[in-house]
């Protein structure tokens, strides 16, 4: 289940399941791919400090990092700068290993430790979402990416296919250069198509947080105030709600996807939720009340 909250939508539902786009439908008959919801789009792999994926000759994550690496170059700075943190490990999910992936990862780790505090503090709201640290132990979870932009939130939402979704990886690895290129570039238009105007995602395993929620929560300076602190605990709390609820995340992805929606909406943004929320992420005295009433 990949879902996402939109730019410049009401109050009252700015959530909205993200998924395949309409247009691409039409283009999938013509060539006769066949493209699921929640797939990424094309972004050369330069630049990625770990490469544990690439591990082993003539694996599938290989041949599909190979099938993809067409002539795309002012897309690596995009993929390089943004902080991609993997967590790995068992146990409770806020006791896990949080790692650097991107350059842009690890600049930030290497600063001042806000950065990893960012990413432990949004395992705490999941942990929490998912009734407490012995019930996360069995969550499986993979990471959270902080975007500069929306072609930023592109960028990690294919990283995050490319990287833990097997489906994918299996798509791209079993076609002719050829086939996979064709496909690639179609996948790249869909995620530009279909990220442009989110917030947030969530996609195999990965919390990707547009530039509201990551300047927020990083503490950039002089880029987020009061009510855009109020915005990202809102938006983090409703992607925590569809990474850890019980009830949400055990749905079928063939059901309603309205009803999903509407359901993690209803478990994120009642007061009592938030204020919790703001707790968990730190944020308590930078945010009143008032404005997290202006968020709802």
């Amino acid at each position: 289940m990949a879902v996402g909250a939109r730019r410049g939508a009401g109050r009252g539902h700015p959530y909205e399941v993200y998924g395949a786009s309409e247009g691409l439908h039409a283009e999938e008959a013509a060539s006769g791919m066949t493209l699921g919801p929640r797939m990424g789009s094309m972004f050369t792999p330069s630049g990625i400090l770990d490469s544990s994926w690439l591990r082993g000759p003539g694996t599938i994550a290989q041949k599909a990092a190979a099938a993809v690496r067409v002539a795309n170059p002012e897309l690596d700075p995009v993929v390089s700068r943004q902080a991609r943190f993997r967590v790995s490990g068992t146990g409770p999910l806020s006791s896990r290993t949080v790692t650097p992936v991107t350059p842009g990862a690890a600049i930030l780790a290497a600063q001042d430790g806000r950065a990893e505090q960012a990413v432990r503090n949004v395992l705490r709201l999941i942990e929490d979402q998912a009734g407490g640290p012995d019930r996360s132990a069995n969550l499986a979870f993979n990471g959270v990416a902080f975007s500069d932009s929306a072609d930023g939130l592109a960028a990690n939402t294919y990283r995050a296919h490319l990287d833990d979704d097997p489906a994918f990886q299996r798509r791209i690895a079993g076609l002719d250069p050829a086939s996979a290129q064709q496909q690639a570039a179609a996948l790249g238009r869909q995620t530009r198509a279909t990220t442009s105007d989110l917030l947030a995602n969530v996609v195999t395993g990965w919390m990707n947080l547009g530039p509201v929620a990551s300047d927020a929560l990083l503490g950039r300076a002089g880029r987020a105030g009061e009510q855009q602190l109020a915005d990202a605990i809102r938006i983090v709390t409703h992607e925590s709600v569809h990474a850890a609820d019980p009830e949400v995340t055990g749905m079928s992805a063939d059901g309603d996807l309205g009803f999903q929606e509407a359901l993690a909406e209803k478990r994120s943004t009642t007061l009592p939720q938030l204020q919790r929320s703001r707790s968990v992420l730190g944020l308590d005295e930078q945010v009143g009340d008032a404005a997290l009433t202006t968020s709802i």
